[in-house]
This record gives structure tokens, sequence and C-alpha cells, in this order.
């Protein structure tokens, strides 16, 4: 198997099922870093994350030892993606277990079927749009921004 010296050229040149051939749902979601500390955040755990994917596809030979302690997912192609159901709420923390990841693309991402309910990201947006809560919500949204947008233009006006 071939080392790759880049995340980019590793996604690019690799197929969605050989990235995803190191991933074993069987085993539990993990909290932790690859130094043993437990998370409590969405920001933190998800560099973890990060961490522990690129460790253990380096251990897999897939990876070069130069990528290690390398940064990837923030700002670019390549992310972290996640196949179990703990991605990340809100503020919550997201698992860490490199047998639950592995680096794709958005769309990949958007396309992975979520293990609870059996729907892709996308579908599941779809169905949350489409509610009654989630309409109410847009509307209450448009009217506090446009009146913020008057107040703002009636300050203005004043001055």
């Amino acid at each position: 198997m071939q080392k790759f010296n880049s995340f980019d050229i590793y996604t690019q040149n690799t197929t969605l099922d050989e990235r995803q051939q190191f991933v074993n749902l069987l085993t539990d979601c993990c909290f932790k870093s690859k130094l043993g500390k437990t998370y409590t955040t969405k920001r933190r755990s998800q560099d973890a994350a990060r961490e522990n994917l690129i460790e253990m596809l380096i251990e897999e030979g897939v990876l070069d030892e130069s990528l290690r302690g390398q940064k990837f997912g923030k700002n670019g192609k390549v992310q972290c993606n996640h196949l179990c159901s703990n991605h990340g709420g809100k503020d919550g923390p997201v698992c860490c277990n490199p047998r639950h990841l592995y680096m794709g693309s958005q769309k990949e991402n958007w396309e992975d079927v979520d293990p609870d309910t059996g729907l892709s990201a996308k579908e599941s947006a779809v169905i949350a749009k489409n509610t009654e809560e989630s309409k109410e919500k847009a509307s209450l949204s448009q009217k506090i921004s446009w009146a913020e947008r008057k107040a703002k233009l009636l300050q203005t006006d004043k001055e």
C-alpha cells in the first residue's frame, strides 16, 4: 500500500470505500484524546478526533510519518467525517474514536447515513426544514432581522 504524504492527495487518490476500510462501528464512542484527556466541548473534541484519525492512519501504514501533528479539516477540502451518531450537537463533544471516522469531503459527509435514523444529513435537513416549528422559527428570525434593520435606519436618520 502506498503511503500518502498529503491529506489532499490521500482523499483524491482513494475511493470512499478505501478511506472507510478501518471503520468499525461495533466499537464504543470515545471522547478522549490520544493522550487520554476527556473532552466535554465540541471544538476541542473535534481537534482530538482529527489527531486520533491521523495517528491511526499512520499506524495502519496509510499516511506518512511526516503528517504526524499536521492539521487538516478546518479550512480545506478535506475534513474529518463521523459515521457514528456522536458527530456533534450544538456544543457537546464529538466522538474521537478513529474507528468511527474517515477523511473525506463535505459532500461525502452530507451523504453519510446516520445509524440511528437511517437518514443522510441531507435528508434530515429537508425534513427539519419543512416542519411547522422550523417555518415559524424562520418567520420569527426574518421579522427580527427586519426590525433590527429598520431600527438601524431610523437611528441613522436621526444622526
